[in-house]
Formats: C-alpha cells, structure tokens, sequence
C-alpha cells in the first residue's frame, strides 16, 4: 500500500473489480476515455485474470484517507524493465472527490514508486484531444504532449485526435516532484466528513 496525506493507494482486489466495471459503464465518465465499449460481468472478470493480474501491471484502488471511500483507480501497464518505460492511466470516479489536489497526490504516489523502486526512465500514456481538463491536469504533473494521432479513434460520430504523453524521470526529481509535495503539505483535504 502506497499511503499519501489525502489518498491511499492499493493493489486492486477481486472484490472490488465490480465497482471498477460500474465506474467504466458510466457515461458521465467514459465520455473522457477512448474506449467507451459497455464492460459485462465476465469481461470484466477476464479483464482482471489476464491484464490486472499480469505480472507487467500494476492496478491501484484509490481510496480517500480519512472516509476510507474508494474513490478511482490508478495504474502503470506494459511495464517494461527492459525498456524502462510503463503506460500510466488515472481516473477519479466519484465527482466529489474529482479535485485536482487528490489526483494529484495519487500520481505523486505511483510516479515516485515507478521512478525510485521500479527505476522507471519514462512514464507514458494517451489522452483524447478534445479533453481539456486531462489535458491541462497532464501538464500540471509533468507531463509533455510527445506525438498527435491524428483521427484516431471514432466516437460520438466523429473522427477525434489521440494525444500521446511522456513524464521522464529527469523531469520528476529535477522538479515536478518536489512541487507536487510542496502543493500537497500546502493544502488541506478538501473533503469534509
């Protein structure tokens, strides 16, 4: 378990992978994904033999830390020791809990694991063009928009751009990490209860 002064960060159980596939099936939130196919139950549950038990990922509950509430999921995937290099994903479920300091402790937490005990050189992932706010949270943390994929994936009737990210080692020790804990001793947990 990974434990932050807001979040706690743990492996993601068999238990809990039902709550995971109701969060993926709500529009309000796939509406942000590339991937919006509705899970079934034994999708989901081959979903978690295969990719969450994977010895190349690693699932993460995001719970709050004082109401003990679930509250997302967080993740490094296709972790390559050869290459150095993990695919990371985020989402926090429960639109109360969707507050940028929150989030941001999460990835503070798996960053500083991927980088310090997996000795990550570079953290990677993808988000759609048209998702502002994701895109805008990316740069908050670190990081760099590397390569646009041009009308990549087809949703709501339309061709859309898939964005690829890149947050280097070097740019996490020389900075952003520091800042991110700094940002996060500064403030005070924004859920009451």
């Amino acid at each position: 378990m990974l434990e932050g002064k807001f979040v706690t960060l743990k492996i993601l159980e068999k238990n809990e992978i039902e709550q995971v596939r109701q969060w993926r099936n709500t529009p309000e939130l796939y509406r942000h994904f590339a991937s919006r196919d509705f899970i079934t139950e034994p999708q989901q549950d081959n979903w978690f033999q295969h990719k969450a038990a994977a010895k190349d990922s690693l699932f993460l509950m995001i719970s709050h830390r004082k109401s003990g509430q679930r509250i997302g999921l967080t993740h490094l995937e296709s972790i390559s020791h050869r290459n150095q290099n993990a695919c990371w994903g985020i989402y926090i479920a429960l639109p109360q809990y969707r507050l940028g300091v929150l989030a941001k402790e999460a990835a503070l937490l798996l960053f500083n694991y991927g980088f310090g005990y997996l000795n990550l050189h570079k953290i990677y992932g993808n988000t759609l063009a048209g998702n502002s706010r994701g895109r805008k949270f990316h740069r908050s943390i670190g990081f760099v928009e590397e390569a646009v994929f041009k009308e990549q994936v087809f949703l709501d009737g339309r061709f859309e751009d898939l964005i690829w990210i890149a947050l280097f080692r070097s740019t996490w020790i020389q900075g952003k990490q520091k800042e991110l804990e700094k940002l996060i001793s500064e403030e005070s947990d924004p859920i009451q209860g």
